[in-house]
């Protein structure tokens, strides 16, 4: 596949410095766009200091000096930003289009990679011991908890690992926070532990009864689904650590939140997805599965699914119609336990349009219409 953003017509003569400031533009391009809420916060930032400045006569020459200073950097990126997006916008590439990437855990010890069409790969060949949770955070490593060893594995993007946390008791379900603070189902001593990001550790709650998986809401409060002898629950924390029972009566093996606030679970009683309202109301959402685990959803709303004796992945649309997204992963009764999904954003020209470019934008579209 030729460079992103080559073949672009951009009247630039070949191996002329031009040519030479576009490729270093494109290569810029490219780095941002897996960091598109910072780049497009920084590029707010900088306009909302800019209207200010402009409606702002009381600020003294010498500030404002300093801030055009600050903002120089910040300037030649919304430069870039607009040659790109102009680009994209005239040749009509969507700026919403994502690609998705599925990991998926086997208890065997791997974890596979797949695309959005199920075309997969092997993302760590080593032998875990049992990972049975997986989670992205915000700068895209992937954390595996490595069940049988009591430990948090933590994997960049290339696959390289290494030891996040270690001396836990058989660890399994992981979720993120917006803090960026890990939570963990630190099964075999009963507790929830919270990590920081420089991997110091403290006990978030105590006293369940075999929590198995974990999962945030968009409050930031904390879903918990315990399968032990004497509870078979879900239960809710608050940031505080403030605990209620949520749901009970079901066998939660796996937690997921859609974007609308509604719990997912998989309940391993009867085979089933479970779907529960913000009240704990719930409804079947899927049945007929093996004995289901992890669950994730893609940026699409579609909702993945650990069947772990059945060998495969199920692939649910929003109105619960399901479909095999990729089998025969696994056999002698190591299926798939854990499924984690990090979206990959392609192009968001059109989002940089209407912070970097403005009338431009449109004018070039107009144009682009007319032509047409």
């Amino acid at each position: 596949m030729a460079a992103w953003g080559a073949g672009i017509r951009t009247g630039i003569a070949p191996g002329s410095l031009r040519a030479s400031r576009w490729a270093t533009a494109r290569y810029k391009i490219r780095l941002a766009i897996p960091h598109e809420k910072r780049i497009l916060a920084e590029v707010c930032a900088a306009f909302s200091q800019k209207v200010i400045m402009k409606k702002a006569p009381f600020i003294s020459s010498s500030l404002k000096s300093q801030r055009q200073q600050q903002l120089q950097p910040l300037k030649k990126l919304i430069k870039a930003l607009q040659i790109v997006a102009l680009s994209l916008a005239a040749l009509g590439i969507p700026a919403s289009v994502r690609a998705d990437t599925i990991y998926v855990a086997r208890s065997g010890g791997e974890v596979l990679k797949f695309n959005s069409s199920g075309a997969g790969s092997q993302f760590i060949s080593e032998n875990i011991d049992v990972p049975y949770g997986l989670a992205f955070d915000s700068s895209g490593n992937l954390y595996v908890a490595n069940n049988f060893a009591s430990t948090i594995l933590k994997y960049n993007s290339s696959g390289v690992g290494t030891v996040f946390a270690s001396g836990l008791n058989n660890p399994r379900g992981l979720a993120f926070d917006s803090s960026g603070n890990l939570y963990v189902a630190n099964n075999g001593a009963n507790t929830i532990l919270k990590y920081n990001s420089s991997g110091v550790g403290t006990v978030f709650a105590s006293g369940l009864d075999f929590p198995i998986c974990v999962a945030l809401d968009g409050s930031g409060n904390l879903y918990v689904g315990e399968t032990g002898s004497l509870s078979h629950d879900i239960l809710e924390y608050n940031s505080s650590g403030a605990r209620t029972v949520f749901a009970s009566g079901l066998g939660p093996t796996g937690l997921a939140f859609d974007s609308s606030g509604n719990l997912y679970a998989a309940n391993a009683e009867d085979d089933t997805i479970l779907k529960l309202n913000s009240t704990g109301a719930r409804t079947v959402f899927a049945s007929g599965l093996g004995t289901p685990y992890g669950l994730a959803f893609d940026s699409s709303g579609n909702l993945y699914v650990a069947d772990y004796p059945n060998y495969s992945v199920m692939k649910y649309d929003t109105s619960g119609v399901g479909s095999v997204f990729v089998a025969g992963l696994g056999a002698n009764g190591r299926g798939p336990i854990a499924i984690a999904i990090i979206p990959e954003p392609r192009y968001i020209a059109f989002m940089l349009l209407a912070v970097a470019c403005g009338p431009q934008a449109i004018r070039a579209l107009r144009r682009r219409k007319q032509l047409a």
